[in-house]
């Protein structure tokens, strides 16, 4: 649920917004952990629900059984709505008319929404 809202709210400028979404959840996992727990202490709350994942530290998780080739630790994760990625949108050009042939190159081009290309043309989404 995490990933589709953020990846909802993906073209707009939300990258503060994603990191106090986060916090909050935090928080509540915080709370329901130490309330699930009352009898142990921050640290022991802490090792049990809260990994070091990649660089991510106070990642919430479960670890699973190693796989038989692969005998490291794997986690089940909860997804951040940081780690979604902001993608713009990139308008179109004003002056755009879809039926004049001058402008099929720049049509094609945003179909495939490969705007970033080896020919690319940073003056053509102005």
């Amino acid at each position: 649920m995490v990933r589709g809202w953020a990846q909802t709210h993906c073209r707009v400028n939300a990258k503060k917004t994603f990191g106090w979404v986060d916090h909050q959840i935090w928080k509540c996992l915080w709370h329901w952990a130490k309330r699930r727990h009352p009898d142990k202490g921050n640290r022991w709350v802490k090792d049990k629900y809260f990994h070091s994942i990649g660089g991510r530290n106070w990642v919430f998780g479960v670890e699973v059984g190693p796989k038989a080739d692969k005998p490291e630790k794997r986690y089940l994760m909860l997804e951040s709505a940081v780690s979604v990625k902001i993608r713009r949108h990139v308008k179109v050009k004003a002056d755009l008319n879809p039926f004049d042939e001058d402008w099929r190159e720049y049509l094609e081009q945003r179909k495939t929404h490969k705007y970033v290309t080896a020919d690319y043309d940073p003056n053509l989404f102005v």
